[in-house]
């Protein structure tokens, strides 16, 4: 009875299978971190994965009694997204067996430095996962061992929206309609949506907003805002303080652009000279006159 009861353990597992002095093997990977959050691109941020490689008793590597012949365990990246660049500090490390394994079993614990890098082209907003794998070869009887961990990454969304319009200045009678050009490139890293506001009240003239709508990255998209200038006896300049907006996901800005108008009364008699303009035709007149007396002489 004593007998069977030492050695039980070498024979039997807790589960009552018959062992049979075959060794388990098995491998963790433990990220300090399994979401990086969000990195803009052209940056780089980093984290610890730690790598626990156990073995169980009856463990007999390679030169058991002879020699020490720890377990070679390899890590590599098996997976990234194709806008990071990901680096292991270390894709190698070796486990010793200690001989009181046989009897007892144990584990070996290891770190490694995980750096990820966003490219500059990353797509804004797209969050995906870097998957890490370890293996730990096979020693002696002890069988190797295979283990995977994921890291989700995400790239931020980086602003570029450029706005260009057709007619800075406008000159519009009473009751006169006129149609302004804005034209929306997206040079950000993820499509955007695109809405136009004006805080201002102007009586004197009924506007007409673009719709919001979607550029795309890498696109450029057409607007047209719709100006009407209510009758008025007297010109008048005023300034059109036009607010275009853009957002991707809960981030987003705005761009300002005044659209200056001439609003010409009902008692003009035509569009007015600019003072300058006025001033340059009175030289060149007197400039022709004095040149025509010149040669007349």
């Amino acid at each position: 009875m004593l007998i069977t009861i030492l050695l039980q353990p070498f024979f039997v597992t807790s589960c009552g299978k018959f062992r049979l002095f075959k060794p388990e093997s098995s491998l963790l990977l433990i990220p300090e971190q399994e979401d990086l959050g969000i990195i803009k691109p052209g940056e780089k941020t980093s984290t610890v994965i730690h790598v626990i490689y156990s073995f169980s008793k009856f463990s007999r590597p390679k030169g058991f009694f002879l020699y020490e012949n720890p377990t070679e365990i390899e890590l590599s990246v098996k997976s990234k997204p194709s806008w990071c660049e990901v680096e292991l500090d270390k894709n190698k490390f070796f486990a010793d067996i200690p001989l009181k394994a046989f009897l007892f079993g144990g584990n070996q614990t290891f770190s490694v430095n995980l750096t990820v890098k966003v490219k500059d082209n990353a797509p804004g907003y797209e969050k995906e996962k870097i998957i890490i794998t370890a293996f730990a070869k096979e020693n002696g009887n002890i069988p190797e061992a295979k283990a995977d961990c994921d890291v989700l990454v995400e790239a931020d969304f980086l602003p570029n929206v450029k706005v260009k319009m057709s007619k800075p200045f406008i000159y519009l009678k009473s009751d006169e309609t006129c149609m302004v050009s804005i034209n929306v490139t997206n040079k950000s890293n993820m499509d955007v949506m695109v809405s136009f506001g004006i805080e201002s009240n102007l009586s004197l003239l009924s506007i007409e907003l673009p719709a919001n709508d979607t550029v795309r990255a890498d696109e450029t998209k057409g607007f047209q805002l719709l100006l009407h200038a209510k009758e008025i006896k007297k010109s008048r300049e005023v300034t059109v303080p036009l607010k275009i907006f853009y957002s991707a996901g809960e981030k987003g800005g705005f761009i300002e652009k005044d659209i200056r108008i001439r609003l010409i009364g009902t008692k003009s008699k035509g569009i007015p000279i600019d003072p300058i303009i006025a001033i340059l035709i009175v030289a060149l007149v007197i400039a022709i006159v004095i040149r025509v007396k010149r040669y007349r002489k």
